[in-house]
């Protein structure tokens, strides 16, 4: 990243976290996010560990799916960031965030 914004860790882990999810309903915006974001950027190991799984992913124009992503990473790797479950919950977290800011249409 070239300049953060102050946050305390638990501030960071939740934007991190958001920002994984949303990158699984929105991989293209991954593809530009690359050059911006580096693995780590990223406060937690687990977060980079599946931020280079989500541009792996885009590499090799995989479906960046959850079963996708979690077949990336090593069975150490999954288990250690909460296993599939976490991965789920990022992405029900992007969801929500994602759909909380969509503009609306008249």
């Amino acid at each position: 990243m070239t300049e953060s914004v102050p946050m305390n860790p638990q501030e960071r882990r939740h934007a991190e976290a958001i920002l994984l999810g949303s990158l699984f309903l929105h991989p293209e915006e991954g593809v530009a996010l690359r050059y911006q974001l580096r693995p780590e950027d990223f406060s937690e190991e687990p977060h980079r560990q599946l931020y280079e799984a989500l541009t792996a992913g885009l590499d090799s124009r995989e479906l960046v799916t959850v079963a996708a992503i979690s077949s990336l990473l090593t069975p150490d790797e999954l288990a250690g960031m909460g296993g599939v479950a976490y991965l789920a919950f990022l992405y029900q977290l992007g969801y929500r965030y994602v759909s909380c800011h969509q503009p609306q249409s008249n």
